[in-house]
């Protein structure tokens, strides 16, 4: 895959189309560019915005964010808060949430991130949530684990009948698959 689909992919946190795949790099520049577009001015001051809320919520107590959090804060706009947030942070609240609704953002978060976010869980609900992942994001999950730390990783399997589709699977995907099955 070409660095601009990789980019694509990174800003969607979608599997880019295959036609996307056949464009020529010229073509596959100025879509990339046009999307970029998009996605800025969609978030045009949205991340000052959600800088703004993670600062505030230092002074609220973990136990009236955790209430608060599931009921009034989507899970996309969870994730824009929990990167602005510093890690610690964001996993003190976040161990006080169903695994649902934790998944659900962590998800929406880089993968990277996520796998240190992910790390960071009390286990209870590191599993539970690498479970709801698993079964409805199984590509998501399995780009998150390529960044697991090896004590998560020795915690962790990937739950059992999970199905994912051969299309999706990279190499590197496919190489993780290999490591969850264990």
């Amino acid at each position: 895959m070409s660095k601009e689909l990789d980019e694509l992919k990174r800003l969607t946190h979608l599997d880019v189309p295959a036609d996307f795949q056949k464009l020529d790099a010229r073509s596959r520049r100025a879509v990339l560019a046009y999307v970029e577009q998009v996605v800025e001015q969609e978030r045009a001051g949205m991340d000052r915005l959600f800088e703004s809320i993670s600062h505030t919520m230092k002074y609220i107590p973990n136990f009236l964010l955790q209430a608060i959090t599931q009921k009034y804060i989507d899970p996309p706009i969870a994730a824009k808060i929990t990167v602005k947030l510093k890690l610690k942070d964001a996993i003190g609240i976040a161990n006080g949430l169903p695994a649902e609704y934790v998944a659900e953002s962590a998800r929406y978060l880089e993968s990277e991130y996520a796998a240190q976010f992910l790390g960071g869980l009390n286990n209870k609900l590191q599993k539970a949530v690498v479970d709801v992942l698993a079964r409805r994001y199984p590509i998501v999950m399995l780009d998150i684990y390529q960044y697991v730390d090896a004590k998560t990783q020795r915690s962790l399997r990937f739950p059992q009948g999970i199905n994912v589709p051969d299309a999706a699977l990279t190499p590197s995907r496919t190489a993780t698959l290999k490591k969850l099955m264990g």
